[in-house]
């Protein structure tokens, strides 16, 4: 697995530990920032919800965000988490935390401009996660897009409170919905 574009484009990754953490595929991370425009990001601040690897936040900071904040709660996975953004010299441009994803989130100092998330395709209770997460005003504002990678068998809503999909695409199994936030 390696970094797809921007100053630490070609570096390679170390993979999950954990058999149960599925890292974005090369071929979905691509099609994500093509999709995006690189103005969500470049030299604002971002957030990788269910990290693994994290192969999207490294992505962002090779392609210009300043910050990203990543959050994954296996232990073993945070460490090869950390030895990547060591790898690619990110460490003194993001912050990981270990936590409970929901229970956690009111800790993160956002609003972030870009959040990427590509939670385990085991997580039943995707829709219900969405749900909670829309109400972390601390997270998002009107300007925050949030990326969320998951199966196409495990469809997401078009909304979850003041999220409302502007995009969705799918590759194989992967798919990938773009929300916005929309208050008021």
């Amino acid at each position: 697995m390696r970094v797809i574009g921007g100053t630490a484009g070609g570096l390679n990754l170390k993979g999950p530990v954990d058999k149960s953490v599925r890292p974005t595929t090369e071929r979905v991370r691509g099609a994500i920032f093509n999709i995006v425009d690189p103005d969500q990001y470049a030299n604002g601040k971002t957030l990788d919800l269910f990290a693994g690897t994290g192969s999207l936040g490294i992505e962002t900071l090779s392609r210009g965000a300043l910050h990203c904040d990543f959050v994954e709660g296996n232990l073993s996975q945070l460490r090869i988490l950390q030895d990547n953004l060591k790898f690619t010299g990110f460490t003194n441009k993001s912050k990981t935390y270990r936590f409970d994803i929901l229970k956690g989130l009111s800790a993160l100092e956002g609003p972030y401009d870009m959040v990427l998330m590509d939670p385990p395709y085991r997580l039943s209770e995707i829709s219900e996660f969405m749900n909670q997460f829309s109400q972390k005003d601390n997270i998002f504002d009107e300007t925050t897009l949030i990326v969320v990678g998951h199966s196409k068998r495990m469809p997401l809503s078009s909304s979850y409170g003041t999220l409302h999909c502007v995009d969705s695409r799918s590759y194989g199994d992967n798919a990938i919905k773009l929300y916005e936030s929309r208050k008021g």
